[in-house]
């Protein structure tokens, strides 16, 4: 966690918090384990003021990235995802990255980009351990949010 909170810019939290609050809609997407993450941030935003969505099937999202207007935003958890941030971002809207490899192709598409870091053990797969980063970026998102949000 520390590593992570060390590559993290004050910035790059206040730009994703401006593309959040001002989104007209903002779409979680992620597959494999960091579908958990991006369905853990769903949950979260639904209680917000904010309009979001989540879908779980690959071909669903891709068709859901189609219908982007420049005023939607995605948060897209993992370099896999890039077929989505592409569509998103040709279609103009903002796209919220978050991986643990900076220089993946993802990054290109990507308004802000947080890097989650993490050690991968013997006993544990590295999906596994990069989860709680991820998921402390997306409370500190949240938390932030709502503290500046009283009445949601």
């Amino acid at each position: 966690l520390s590593d992570t909170l060390a590559m993290i810019r004050e910035d790059d939290l206040e730009k994703a918090l401006q593309f959040l609050t001002s989104a007209r809609i903002v779409s979680f997407y992620g597959c494999g384990e960091s579908a958990v993450v991006a369905l853990d941030a769903y949950q979260k935003f639904l209680r917000s003021p904010i309009s979001c969505h989540f879908i779980m099937d690959s071909h669903m999202q891709l068709m859901h990235a189609s219908l982007t207007q420049p005023e939607d935003c995605a948060f897209v958890v993992t370099k896999e995802m890039l077929a989505i941030a592409r569509m998103v971002k040709s279609a103009g809207g903002k796209v919220i990255v978050i991986t643990s490899y900076p220089n993946a192709k993802i990054s290109e598409y990507a308004d802000v980009t947080f890097v989650s870091t993490s050690e991968e053990t013997g006993y544990r797969s590295e999906s596994l351990s990069s989860r709680y980063p991820q998921l402390a970026i997306i409370d500190s998102l949240y938390t932030t949010l709502m503290f500046r949000n009283p009445n949601p």
